[in-house]
């Protein structure tokens, strides 16, 4: 049987994330992430828009450990 795991990002990927997903893919045979700057996790004053975001480095690094997709939700 097949095994798929979808593992969400907040923010930008880094090395926790990218052990979570070496994890996954030990145990999973698909994974799919996301990656999310999420404006509610920011709090008043803070700056939502000057948040540093690497979303194309943060797909290249998922890629190379054998995510086979990355979702980027949009607000809306």
């Amino acid at each position: 049987m097949d095994h798929e795991l979808f593992l969400g990002e907040n923010k930008w990927v880094g090395a926790g994330h990218l052990s979570l997903v070496e994890e996954a893919r030990a145990k999973n045979d698909v994974v799919v992430a996301s990656v999310f700057v999420n404006p509610a996790q920011f709090g008043e004053g803070e700056d939502f828009d000057r948040y540093p975001r690497q979303l194309e480095a943060d797909q290249d690094l998922l890629a190379d450990l054998g995510v086979v997709r990355t979702f980027l939700p949009a607000l809306f």
